[in-house]
């Protein structure tokens, strides 16, 4: 019996044995497959060419034009015309206001002035019965006919009689007529330029008061964008240039503007120079408070080495790219100058015609096999 199971125990040793074996030549075939296997990489061949370093900005995208319209007057609004988002137009009458108590303080300054103007004529024509009231009285006094107090007296009445006094309330009463056409004119509140109403602030029954907005214009048929620049850029631009705008929310592609303002002082705040940039914006897809970045080329290279910046691996502090080499993706140092962002100047460390990889570089180690299938060569 005992023979018998030593028999047993025997064969199933020698089965695990083999068993083993056969996986273990399975997976030594498998890991020497996978080192001779390929990587597939994309390269590009280096070239010589213009570069230019560029400065990135952040700014604001603003209204070209941007209007709050206030009252002169104040009072309880009657009708509001517009709507946010409607056009106006410079002149277009946009709220009006109650006006049933101005016209009644017209009306009384109408009927003031006409007081006025009565009561001068009447002190014209008392002022010349005066007048040749005292030429009669000077006659008689010569002729002994009268005394010196009743020629001081005609005179008296003479220049009580003269007709300034009334003649400055007539222009008083027409200073208020006009204050109050005003006043009625101000109820009506226009546009002051073209543009879009961007914010209404007041519905009718509501009360307007003078200086607090009734609403917003904006012209964005042109935009601005508002950044800044430190003491060392800006002196390197100027009025007219062109830059490269991005906005993120409207569209992968830059967008052309200009430099038009450039400031002559430093913001005390940020300690930097402001700049406004002015750029066409005729379908109005750039809205006011949409974040930009603006490029500004700072120093051009010409007829460099460069290389695809993506191409370029960090490594403590060295910076490496992979070369290929008869069908062999090979480490290699390098050193580079200026950048803008796509491409990167090589200083030193390749030559022109030499293939760098640009995708599937992470993949890859010094010495490993790779399978050219696209890029620029």
């Amino acid at each position: 019996m005992k023979k018998v199971s030593l028999i047993a125990f025997m064969m199933v040793m020698a089965s695990l044995l083999l068993l083993l074996g056969g996986c273990a030549g399975r997976e030594t075939a498998r890991t020497e497959s996978e080192e001779t296997e390929s990587v597939p990489v994309e390269v590009h061949r280096v070239s010589r060419g213009d570069i230019s370093s560029a400065t990135t900005l952040t700014g604001t995208v603003e209204a070209a034009l941007q209007v709050d319209v206030v009252p002169k007057v104040g009072g309880k609004v009657s009708e509001v015309t517009v709507e946010v988002g409607d056009r106006v137009q410079k002149g277009q009458v946009l709220v009006r206001l109650d006006s049933r108590e101005i016209r009644a303080q017209l009306k009384q300054a109408l009927a003031n002035l006409a007081a006025a103007q009565a009561g001068g004529r009447q002190s014209y024509v008392r002022h010349e019965d005066a007048k040749k009231n005292l030429e009669r009285m000077e006659q008689l006094f010569e002729e002994g006919a009268i005394s010196q107090q009743q020629l001081d007296a005609a005179r008296l009445q003479y220049e009580v009689a003269r007709p300034e006094l009334a003649e400055a309330q007539v222009k008083q009463a027409k200073a208020a007529v006009e204050m109050a056409r005003v006043q009625l004119e101000n109820t009506v509140i226009e546009a002051p330029a073209s543009g879009l109403v961007a914010f209404r602030y007041v519905d009718p029954g509501e009360m307007a008061a003078p200086g607090v907005p009734v609403v917003t214009i904006v012209d964005i048929d042109t935009v601005k964008v508002v950044c800044y620049l430190t003491e060392r850029d800006i002196n390197r631009v100027k009025v007219g240039q062109e830059v490269q705008v991005k906005v993120a929310a409207v569209s992968e592609n830059p967008f052309t503007g200009k430099i038009t303002v450039i400031g002559p002082a430093a913001d005390p705040r940020r300690k930097s120079y402001p700049i406004e940039i002015s750029i066409p914006n005729p379908d109005h897809i750039l809205k006011p408070g949409m974040f930009a970045k603006v490029i500004l080329p700072s120093e051009t290279r010409k007829d460099v080495l460069w290389v695809p910046q993506e191409a370029i691996l960090e490594e403590g502090n060295k910076e490496t790219v992979f070369v290929v080499e008869e069908g062999q993706a090979l480490v290699r140092e390098i050193m580079v100058g200026i950048s803008d962002g796509k491409k990167a100047e090589v200083v030193r460390g390749l030559q022109e015609g030499e293939e760098v990889v640009v995708k599937g570089q992470h993949r890859l180690h010094h010495g490993i096999s790779v399978t050219v299938q696209g890029g620029d060569r």
